[in-house]
């Protein structure tokens, strides 16, 4: 079906603007989106006019207050758990490991998605549990991503859980951990959880940057190696952007504005 031009820029300013964060000339959009100046000005007084840019007395443009408007009918209507599990049920069909989602619940992460492996993997995580954070993947980077403030008093309510002899039950240690996942914006862990089993974990944001939940993939060790490694990494993390994207975070890869 034909793609309307006029609409089709008009979207585009809109998600260059949503990209930038910041207000931008009308000539630099023109110029970074290979417009016209003329059309440019033209597109924009007509986004003006309904509310989705806002022209400032600098001269420059921003989006507009008819925006939230539209994000907060749009939230409305998402359901987060049904969309959690069609990116499970994804993950899962592509790698054939386990996949699931959780989010933080104090100290502890509450699973409320999860596709499981053809191949069987014991697994103490299911959809219902809640587990120590610290001792799972998908927990340690939801820690990694809370202010300083909020992580030490979570961290604070109480000692430190272990689930098998490799978990992490040092504060200092998982300080030093969460430093490098928050960095990396990715966490892994090696037996912490589940003897034999690794599993890495990225973080899930939502349409105001908010990290609300996490996706992780599981997987013996016995078919763990570099390359597959690099792989399961680089599918979780694509992943849970996807998912960020859909739930309305402009700064997340594949994120295009409606």
């Amino acid at each position: 079906m034909r793609v309307v031009p006029g609409l089709d820029r008009g979207l585009r300013i809109l998600a260059l603007l949503a990209q930038k964060r910041v207000p931008m000339r009308v000539s630099d959009l023109a110029r970074a989106l290979e417009l016209p100046r003329s059309a440019a000005y033209e597109l924009v007084h007509t986004l003006a006019v309904h509310g989705m840019i806002k022209q400032l007395e600098t001269g420059e443009v921003a989006l507009g207050p008819g925006l939230p408007v539209l994000g907060h009918a749009y939230s409305a209507e998402l359901d987060f758990e049904a969309l959690a599990r069609e990116t499970v049920q994804r993950v899962t069909a592509q790698c054939g490991e386990t996949a699931q989602i959780g989010v933080l619940d104090g100290c502890k992460v509450f699973y409320i998605a999860k596709a499981d492996s053809p191949n069987a993997v014991p697994l103490a995580s299911t959809v219902g549990v809640r587990l120590p954070a610290q001792c799972t993947a998908l927990g340690k980077i939801l820690l990694a991503m809370l202010p300083q403030d909020e992580f030490e008093r979570r961290i604070g309510m109480a000692p430190l859980a272990r689930l098998t002899d490799r978990s992490i039950t040092d504060p200092d240690a998982l300080r030093r951990h969460l430093r490098e996942a928050r960095s990396q914006r990715f966490a892994w862990e090696e037996c912490e959880s589940n003897p034999n089993i690794a599993c890495v974990a990225a973080p899930i944001s939502n349409g105001a940057g908010e990290t609300i939940a996490a996706l992780s993939i599981s997987m013996p060790l016995a078919r763990m190696n570099a390359q597959r490694r690099h792989q399961l990494r680089s599918l979780v993390v694509q992943a849970a952007d996807a998912l960020s994207a859909q739930l309305g975070n402009s700064a997340a890869p594949g994120f295009v504005a409606a």
